[in-house]
């Protein structure tokens, strides 16, 4: 019987070829860091609630001069607000992530992509907490200028759309957050 560590050698070395190989472009890994001001909208029907969730985001991704892909991760948030009969709740992120691809220029770039929401949503009042991970469909909207070699300023404009399902709802509410986010990006 074969040992598997020869198997994971060979898995290894293929992956060092295979970036090795992709330095050769005149793509760049990249690694960046966002403040957002990101609000949530949750919509019931007969109502609705805003959070200001205010995650930073953390990207790591790949750029090439034309396009990019990335992976974001969003940090923890919350906020409270006080519904429609005068209930307060509260809407908690956890650490969420997702992945996008972009077309980029210079100065300008635009993304779509898939970003998870890992949320809790409480009765403050009560110990009713429901969780669920809403799956949305992004798209960003920035700018970036290059301050210094490898290092580049960026903001841009977010917007996410899908479906909660909480079980305190009848239906699954709409789940829409959009915000403005600026921060640093390093390439090497």
């Amino acid at each position: 019987m074969k040992s598997n560590a020869n198997a994971v050698f060979r898995l290894f070395f293929a992956a060092v070829l295979l970036c090795l190989s992709a330095m050769t472009h005149a793509g760049q890994f990249y690694v960046g860091a966002q403040a957002t001001n990101l609000t949530a909208y949750l919509d019931y029907g007969n109502g609705s609630e805003t959070y200001n969730l205010n995650p930073t985001r953390i990207e790591l991704g790949w750029k090439e001069p034309t396009f990019y892909w990335a992976i974001h991760m969003l940090t923890s948030g919350q906020d409270t607000d006080v519904d429609l009969y005068g209930s307060t709740y509260e809407m908690k992120l956890d650490p969420s992530y997702g992945i996008f691809l972009g077309l980029n220029s210079p100065n300008f770039y635009i993304s779509f992509g898939f970003q998870n929401f890992d949320t809790t949503y409480r009765d403050i009042s009560t110990t009713l907490r429901d969780k669920s991970n809403i799956l949305t469909l992004a798209v960003q909207l920035g700018i970036h200028h290059e301050l210094v070699p490898h290092l580049y300023l960026y903001a841009d404009f977010s917007a996410y759309t899908g479906k909660a399902d909480y079980s305190g709802f009848t239906s699954n509410p709409d789940f829409t957050v959009h915000g403005l986010a600026g921060g640093i990006k390093f390439t090497f």
